[in-house]
């Protein structure tokens, strides 16, 4: 028996752009929220903990802030 391989008579074409364009965007979103849960958890332990040891607690994003005012000051 000899086997030929010839073009398929109702060829079946897969288009899977649009699942791999949405497992790209499902992964960034799911790793966009972990980087915010963690910066929020890290946030609560540091202002937990300065609370413990009776010392101010600043945020991140308030220094970021305050030292780019410090900085534009003449």
């Amino acid at each position: 028996m000899i086997t030929t391989i010839g073009p398929a008579e109702n060829p079946v074409v897969v288009d899977n752009r649009q699942q791999s364009e949405l497992s790209t965007r499902a992964f960034v979103a799911i790793g966009y929220h972990m980087r915010m849960t963690i910066r929020a958890m890290s946030q609560q332990i540091e202002s937990g903990f300065a609370a413990f040891a009776g010392v101010p607690y600043e945020d991140p994003l308030s220094r970021q802030q305050w030292e780019q005012l410090w900085e534009t000051e003449p």
